[in-house]
């Protein structure tokens, strides 16, 4: 084997080397014809070096440098960047790539694992096993890994992980992380993410028709079309921009949802819920204000703001708490209004008015209305019970068989 060694400042035309090969930049190697440099032990490299053309090797590194190779570098055992910086502008092929500072592929790079301190930029797709970035990475084309977790920011196209983890913004254009994704700050994706967990510590913007497990996010949540999870819990604002299916919800602050929202369990809210079409749950529990097309709950209802519905609310129980406004009617078995709301029309085999509730219509097996209620219409199958000072229109009336509830 015979090492070739190149000094400071030089310049040379380089095809083969049996050995090693040590290089002393700031230097220029160039490769003869077409054809790469072939090297078939180490490559060793300090200050700044170019090669003008591809470059295989078994093991290159380089120490306090930057390294510019024009064409593909091809390594057969790994690359190690020591307080330094890499830019291919072909492909990059080794199993493993060490680099401090910064990391640049033109083309396509194949590496089992990548470590970057600092930076990577990859223009076309990156496949591997672990992907670990302390600083930034961006991949234009696909990112396919195992799991890519990175310090800063990450600006994607398509991935296909297990596991995604990054400590700020994350952009992503779509595609699958079949287990969990974390990010410190922001995510948004373009297209459909379809993911098994995802936490995000601020704001989520996903793309239309993207779908998950579990989705946990402190701050805000907009999607931009259909959204489909297993529990949706969200610290501030949700904004869905169609329809929404899942088992649970939890929503600290408003929730807007363009289409419906279908359930199999719970849901819950603070503040106010806005839904342009139909709601179905197990059991809903709102803070604020409440609106929707139709809500259909197979289990208990409770609403401490306004409700509006166009077409009613059925629900098991239903209880409305003092000073709210319901418009449109409420189907329930036991269905209790608090002192001081209005309602339009009840329907229920208990129904109880609290204190001082004006409603236009009641139809139940068994009417109670406290003190000083105002009710234009009650029809009751079994019993009326009426506090002091109460005031009913028409005369209620006792009768065998009540109408039809609309829902």
């Amino acid at each position: 084997m015979a090492d070739v060694t190149l000094g400071p400042n030089s310049v040379t035309r380089l095809g083969s080397v049996d050995g090693s090969l040590v290089v002393e930049g700031p230097a220029e190697i160039q490769a003869e014809a077409d054809a790469p440099i072939r090297v078939s032990a180490d490559v060793r490299l300090r200050g700044m070096v170019r090669v003008k053309g591809s470059l295989e090797a078994r093991h290159l590194r380089v120490k306090d440098g930057t390294l510019t190779v024009e064409g593909h570098l091809t390594l057969s055992d790994g690359l190690e960047g020591d307080d330094s910086q890499v830019e291919v502008g072909g492909d990059l092929t080794a199993p493993r790539a060490e680099v401090d500072r910064r990391l640049d592929v033109g083309g396509h790079a194949r590496v089992r694992d990548l470590d970057i301190g600092g930076e990577m930029d990859v223009k076309k797709t990156v496949t591997g096993e672990s992907v670990q970035v302390g600083g930034k990475l961006t991949v234009a084309g696909a990112l396919d890994a195992r799991i890519a977790e990175v310090g800063g920011s990450a600006r994607l196209a398509q991935v296909r992980l297990d596991a995604l983890e990054v400590g700020g913004f994350a952009e992503i254009q779509g595609g699958e992380i079949r287990e969990k994704a974390d990010v410190g700050g922001e995510l948004r994706t373009h297209e459909a993410l379809r993911f098994g967990s995802l936490e995000v510590g601020g704001r989520v913007e996903l793309g239309p028709g993207s779908s998950g497990q579990r989705i946990e996010v402190g701050g805000e949540l907009r999607a931009l079309g259909d959204l489909t999870f297993t529990r949706l819990e969200v610290g501030g604002r949700a904004e869905l921009r169609g329809n929404g299916k899942g088992e649970q919800v939890e929503i600290g602050g408003q929730l807007k949802v363009d289409g419906s929202l279908t359930l199999s369990d719970s849901f819950e809210a603070g503040g106010d819920i806005q839904i342009a079409g139909d709601l179905s749950a197990r059991t809903i529990e709102v803070g604020g204000a409440f609106s929707a097309r139709t809500a259909l709950i197979s289990g208990d209802a409770e609403f401490s703001g306004s409700v509006r519905t166009v077409h009613g609310l059925k629900a098991r129980t239903i209880e409305i708490d003092r000073k709210c406004e319901v418009f449109g009617p409420l189907v329930g078995e036991n269905v209790q209004l608090g002192r001081r709301s209005r309602a339009e029309a009840i329907w229920g085999d208990t129904v109880r008015l609290g204190e001082r509730s004006e409603v236009s219509e009641v139809y139940a097996r068994t009417v109670e209305l406290d003190d000083a209620c105002h009710v234009g219409k009650v029809q009751y199958t079994e019993r009326i019970a009426t506090g002091s000072q109460v005031v009913v229109r028409s005369p209620p009336e006792h009768v065998g068989q009540l109408p039809p509830p609309p829902l």
